[in-house]
């Protein structure tokens, strides 16, 4: 998320409610910025400003680079190892681990599965 913005806000309103990311077993927060949430919630930096220009025949975010720039640093960190499965969420994304969690349970895939 961008920090500094409503984007903040939420993901401070979410930690707060322990909704989102934060009803996970384990999270990840990634920022333009290193910010410290709450005690102890601390984001990890991306290497880039996280703006885009709009553009296309859609007229869409032309935001590869803020997405490649952000998958970078996570296989950098490497903590998605430590996982069964990881998903990616912005902080205005409305879902709930506790719903998905029973659709993935009984699935293999990745490094351990055959997928």
């Amino acid at each position: 998320f961008r920090a500094w913005t409503s984007e903040q806000r939420l993901v401070e309103l979410q930690h707060e409610q322990n909704a989102g990311i934060f009803a996970c077993d384990s999270y990840a927060l990634y920022s333009n910025q290193l910010l410290e949430i709450q005690p102890g919630v601390v984001t990890r930096r991306i290497h880039s400003p996280m703006m885009c220009e709009l553009g296309g025949q859609f007229i869409t975010a032309l935001n590869l680079g803020i997405f490649l720039a952000f998958y970078r640093q996570v296989m950098l960190d490497q903590e998605f190892m430590n996982a069964a499965w990881v998903i990616k969420v912005d902080p205005d994304t409305v879902w709930s681990p506790l719903r998905l969690r029973p659709m993935l349970q009984d699935l293999q895939w990745g490094l351990s599965g055959d997928g």
